[in-house]
């Protein structure tokens, strides 16, 4: 499967026609989208879509298992929370009160993550 095929099967399955539509979704940049383009790249969105649960949805009968990192990278942290990577920093610091936080932050999967974003998104309605 190419990655023409897995965006464009991946809009109908949002309702959406526009990359950048596809982008705000998938909690990414436009230009990473023109990215896997470019390259021919599949694993990030396959990566992606099976964090948010609706890879095999999608694609039921496809061959490609998706593979992710159990635990979350500061950068991955940074991005789903919106913690900056200084604050970040500055929590890993046992000395740091928020020290727990960052414990908790650190030692969570993406799956986890995001279901916790997807489900907050779904109590305020959006």
């Amino acid at each position: 499967m190419d990655i023409q095929t897995i965006i464009e099967e991946t809009k109908k399955y949002f309702g959406v026609t526009t990359n950048s539509a596809l982008a705000e979704i998938l909690s990414v940049d436009q230009s990473s989208i023109a990215k896997w383009e470019k390259r021919n790249t599949v694993q990030p969105i396959i990566k992606i879509l099976s964090i948010m649960g609706d890879y095999n949805k999608i694609f039921p009968n496809s061959k490609i298992k998706p593979e992710y990192s159990a635990k979350m990278t500061q950068k991955q942290v940074h991005k789903v929370f919106g913690v900056t990577p200084n604050t970040f920093y500055l929590w890993s610091k046992p000395s740091n009160p928020k020290h727990n936080i960052y414990l908790i932050l650190s030692s969570m999967t993406e799956e986890e993550a995001l279901m916790k974003i997807n489900e907050a998104k779904k109590r305020r309605g959006g």
